[in-house]
């Protein structure tokens, strides 16, 4: 992996609902903090300067696969697999969704065969283990419990 130069990503919308944004690169090694803070001030300052508000920031640490790989033949990235996870709170989910499915992780047998991801494949099991003792949560900061269900969907 070749790591490219942090950036900050401010999502601007004007009158007309038409949105825009200004991404300003950040120092490499910058904490998520110090990261958060100059977005804070970067969002204050471009505010001053325009008549659209700033409605969202992001901060992207991006890094990409030096050489860059070939995708298997047949890929397409509209079949995904969405995997729906329960929090450690009760009520609460988070959804993630994988592009591009392997399809030998799909049941081949039963009501669900072609549609229902095989919750026992080594694959998956992997994945979920991964997702659920890693550092990943839902939208609102509740860590992830168990894989409830995962299916294939196809989204154009």
């Amino acid at each position: 992996m070749r790591a490219q130069l942090p950036f900050i990503d401010l999502g601007l919308r004007d009158g007309s609902n038409s949105t825009a944004s200004v991404d300003v690169w950040i120092r490499p090694g910058s904490a998520i903090a110090t990261a958060q803070a100059g977005a804070g001030v970067l969002a204050a300052r471009v505010g001053a300067l325009s008549q659209a508000v700033v409605f969202r920031y992001s901060i992207v640490y991006r890094s990409v696969e030096d050489p860059r790989p070939e995708p298997a033949f047949g890929s397409q990235i509209a079949r995904a697999g969405v995997f729906v996870f329960a929090g450690s709170e009760p009520d609460t989910y988070a959804v993630l969704s994988v592009p591009s499915i392997r399809t030998d992780v799909l049941m081949t047998e039963g009501p669900g065969a072609g549609v229902l991801i095989d919750l026992e494949h080594p694959a998956v099991i992997a994945f979920q283990d991964a997702i659920i003792n890693g550092i990943y949560c839902n939208p609102f900061g509740v860590d992830l419990a168990v894989l409830e269900t995962a299916y294939l969907q196809w989204r154009p």
